[in-house]
């Protein structure tokens, strides 16, 4: 039986609740709330302003009901991910502060971690989903490594085989962003509504990137995946 409240080691954390850490999703959350708010009025520009402050007032009373919806999900969906000796923790940021982790698994050679898409990992034979924020990904598999743990980074290992591709979707997905986010601003220049173009183009580099992306599941196929 798994004690969620022991520690056989010191515990290696990744996607930490923390003060900063919360800060940043606050911001992420009032940033696409303000997008949210400028992509929504855009195809009503003119009558936004010609309507008075009465309409003015209700888009501006909707901004905070986005951002708490928005900030809400993204809260909902991040998840603070502890190793601690020979067992797997999560917590939730929407717990309740000093909370502690709950226990997944117990850790050892039956189990395998498997490098399923960027910063997403997939723990063998539970299933489950462990999203690593950049940068921690090299903490995260030294502690599954020193847990005992079989490591399959088929992904990372397609990534430095292949770095100009990989590279080119990371391009691709960014620009799809820089340029859904300019499209409200290129509606509100050219006073005619959502323009079409930017749209079609966001869509079709993230298409691109996605392509990219299969390209290691079709070169190299996960050991969990085998026989």
């Amino acid at each position: 039986m798994i004690d969620p409240g022991g520690a056989s080691a010191q515990p290696i954390r990744v996607n930490s609740r923390t003060r900063q850490g919360v800060a940043a999703q606050v911001g992420l959350a009032a940033a696409f709330a303000c997008w949210t708010e400028l992509y929504w009025s855009v195809p009503h520009f003119g009558a936004f302003w010609s309507q008075g402050s009465d309409r003015l007032a209700w888009e501006l009373a909707l901004w905070p009901v986005i951002f708490l919806v928005i900030w809400r999900v993204v809260l909902g969906r991040t998840v603070e991910w502890t190793v601690a000796g020979d067992e797997l923790r999560r917590r939730s940021w929407l717990s309740r502060p000093g909370s502690k982790p709950s226990a997944v698994i117990a850790l050892g050679r039956d189990v395998e971690v498997v490098h399923e898409f960027r910063g997403r990992w997939r723990v063998w034979p539970t299933g489950c989903a462990i999203d690593v924020w950049y940068g921690q990904t090299s903490r995260f598999i030294g502690a599954m490594e020193r847990a005992g743990v079989r490591v399959d980074d088929f992904r990372g290992d397609w990534e430095r085989r292949h770095r100009r591709l990989g590279r080119l979707a990371v391009l691709a997905y960014c620009g799809a962003i820089a340029t859904l986010l300019a499209t409200p601003a290129v509606g509100i220049a050219v006073g005619s509504g959502l323009p079409l173009v930017p749209i079609v183009a966001a869509v079709g580099l993230l298409f691109l990137g996605q392509k990219i992306d299969r390209l290691a599941w079709t070169s190299a196929k996960p050991s969990s995946q085998d026989g």
